[in-house]
């Protein structure tokens, strides 16, 4: 996990680092941080650090879904062949049309960053890949069912407008589940002979939404 950052924290290290750069770096080199005043500093009684929360479309959308989890989910299905690709794509066309859920008639070479669309688009996968990814053609397919079903059930519960201590529990109870799934994925990728799969996860996008029932309780 990551600590979080404060103002106070961000304002003593470049005070340190104009008393004697080497041990600043050192110091903002940890934090990710340059030598460079923060503008939003000059705020009174605020802290830029607080304000900041968990964001959805960035970090759902089009982040840990709609890009990482989706090309991770194309991969396999390119490894597994032109039929798997056209039975997913099949699907994806002829997907029942809902109000307010975007219709695609592709999945496999559709490219943009409009994150609402991602979202729509991850959904729909997940549907279409449950009759191709079987655990006995491609046990990293399956892992991925597994991960986008505990994504979309996390994305559901956090975006919520009201909630409760149940609710919260909840979304505690499946992020463990993802991080388990997560898991059993990564073990997978380490036998695969698909080339390309994802195995380190350690990234931002993988690891803000564990910030999300803070938030919450925060705001």
């Amino acid at each position: 996990t990551y600590p979080n950052r404060s103002m106070v924290e961000a304002q003593d290290a470049l005070d340190l680092y104009h008393h004697s750069r080497s041990a600043g770096n050192e110091v903002l080199k940890a934090l990710g941080l340059r030598p460079v005043p923060n503008v939003f500093w000059k705020v009174r009684d605020s802290d830029p650090h607080q304000a900041l929360s968990f964001d959805q479309l960035h970090y759902f959308d089009g982040g840990l879904g709609g890009k990482h989890l989706l090309n991770e989910y194309k991969k396999v299905l390119s490894w597994l062949g032109r039929p798997a690709e056209a039975t997913v794509e099949t699907y994806v066309k002829e997907f029942p049309r809902w109000r307010n859920l975007v219709h695609f008639s592709t999945m496999i070479h559709l490219s943009f960053s409009d994150g609402n669309k991602l979202h729509d688009l991850v959904k729909v996968s997940f549907y279409a890949g449950l009759s191709v990814l079987k655990q006995s053609l491609s046990p990293e397919g399956y892992c991925i069912l597994q991960l986008l079903s505990s994504y979309l059930k996390l994305h559901s519960w956090i975006s919520l407008d009201v909630h409760t201590e149940h609710t919260l529990r909840m979304i505690q109870e499946e992020l463990h589940r993802f991080d388990m799934a997560l898991k059993s994925y990564i073990q997978a990728v380490n036998v695969s002979n698909i080339e390309g799969l994802r195995s380190d996860w350690d990234f931002p996008k993988a690891h803000l939404w564990t910030h999300a029932i803070q938030d919450i309780r925060n705001k």
